[in-house]
């Protein structure tokens, strides 16, 4: 027990041992801690069914510890974690099928400016026939989709191109992409410090650049603006030994309380 909790305090102040739960050193700990702790508890076990006045309050405590170290193991060794900017409207395919859709996004602020609560609303096609619609995730209230969790982990925002040509047809170029079809054509290259916007045109095999600002400017065939999109950050973990480690830590409070109400009530006598 001294070793684990003092390689989970090292892991948890130096950034750099982050892979402690997942390595050996922390692993071999607990599978001794378990095979030591399954031993005494059987052991006890066998004693009080020897008895005519039997005591499971403990046992039941030490089996429950039991699964919440396993869980805690399973946690370890087979938690995944993935973070993704979303604009309203992007999707994402999630692990185990179906695919996560923002359909909005809320940012509420202080009077004074500062941040307040981000809500992101999702929808959720299981890809079987079920849509889920309007389920949000906040800061503290991740959504639990399966053995998934999703979590709301920061706000960020992204450069966006929008071009429109003579006939009213519009474009979004992300930075890095390209217009389709035959040129002229035009690629989004990437902003300056300013915040200007630097796009390529190409056409008859030579290329020029464009500043485009936050007014149309024309660019080929095409009127630009540049634009700053907000884009909610979700942080998504896979986590299977969460349900057992909780339902250990349930099994564990239930062997404690029975424990303490059986001693209260000796007390009481």
């Amino acid at each position: 027990m001294a070793i684990i909790a003092a390689g989970a305090a090292a892991s948890t102040l130096n950034p750099r041992w982050s892979g402690y739960f997942a390595s050996p050193f922390f692993l071999a700990p607990c599978l001794a801690f378990a095979v030591n702790l399954g031993a005494c508890a059987a052991a006890r076990l066998r004693r009080e069914l020897r008895r005519k006045s039997r005591r499971h309050g403990p046992d039941i405590l030490h089996a429950g510890l039991l699964v919440a170290l396993i869980g805690a193991m399973a946690s370890a060794a087979g938690r995944t974690e993935g973070v993704v900017p979303l604009r309203i409207g992007d999707s994402v395919r999630l692990p185990a099928g179906g695919v996560l859709t923002l359909t909005d996004f809320i940012a509420e602020r202080y009077e004074d400016g500062r941040p307040r609560s981000w809500t992101s609303v999702v929808s959720v096609d299981s890809g079987k026939g079920e849509r889920r619609d309007g389920l949000e995730i906040r800061v503290n209230a991740p959504l639990r989709i399966g053995g998934l969790g999703v979590y709301q982990s920061s706000v960020g925002s992204e450069s966006e191109l929008r071009l429109s040509d003579r006939s009213g047809n519009s474009l979004r170029l992300s930075i890095g992409e390209e217009t389709d079809g035959a040129e002229p054509s035009v690629r989004f290259s990437g902003v300056d410090a300013s915040g200007n916007a630097e796009a390529v045109v190409r056409e008859a095999g030579r290329e020029r650049r464009v500043r485009v600002g936050k007014t149309a400017t024309a660019v080929g065939p095409y009127d630009a603006v540049v634009v700053e999109r907000t884009t909610s950050v979700l942080r998504a973990v896979s986590d299977p030994g969460f349900p057992i480690a909780a339902a250990g830590l349930i099994l564990a409070a239930i062997g404690a309380a029975a424990t303490l109400f059986r001693k209260l009530k000796e007390e009481l006598r």
